[in-house]
C-alpha cells in the first residue's frame, strides 16, 4: 500500500503543478515496462507501449491506484485551477501544493517518508477532504 500511495502522490503532483498534466495509458493503468514487447521489436519506445487486452483493462480499472488517477483528472476540473498556484514545505519530507480562485481552494498535502496524501477542496463554500488513495479512488 505504501508503494501505491507513493505512486499516486507522484501522479497527484503532476496534476497539481501548473500546466497540462500528461498521463500515458500505461501509467494510467499502473502498468510496468513491457520488456517482452521491447525484445520483440527492439524499438525503445515500445517498452512503455504495452498492448492491453480487454481483461487487463478491466482488471486495472478495479484497482484503487487506477481509479485514483482517473479521479485526479476529475479533480483537475475544480474551479480553483483557474486561479493562483502556491506551494510550501510543511516538514522535512512533506509539502503542500495549492490553488486559489476567489473563495474556491484546492490543496494537495503529501509526505514521502511514510507516504501519505490528502486533498482538501473548498468549492461553493463546501469543504471536502480526501485522505489517501482509497478515498481519492472513490471520488
Amino acid at each position: 500500500m505504501a508503494n501505491d500511495t507513493a505512486y499516486v502522490i507522484m501522479r497527484a503532483v503532476q496534476f497539481f503543478l501548473p500546466g497540462e498534466p500528461q498521463v500515458y495509458y500505461v501509467g494510467l493503468f499502473n502498468g510496468m515496462d513491457d520488456q517482452e514487447l521491447f525484445r520483440k521489436t527492439a524499438q525503445g519506445r515500445d517498452v512503455n507501449r504495452h498492448h492491453y487486452t480487454p481483461a487487463e483493462i478491466e482488471s486495472a480499472l478495479e484497482q484503487p491506484v487506477t481509479r485514483a488517477i482517473i479521479a485526479l483528472a476529475r479533480v483537475r476540473k475544480h474551479p480553483a485551477f483557474k486561479g493562483d498556484f502556491s506551494w510550501r514545505v510543511t516538514g522535512e519530507d512533506s509539502m503542500e501544493l495549492s490553488w486559489q480562485h476567489g473563495e474556491d481552494e484546492l490543496k494537495l498535502s503529501f509526505a514521502f517518508k511514510n507516504p501519505s496524501l490528502k486533498i482538501t477542496s473548498v468549492e461553493n463554500s463546501q469543504t471536502r477532504v480526501l485522505n489517501g488513495v482509497e478515498e481519492l479512488a472513490n471520488y
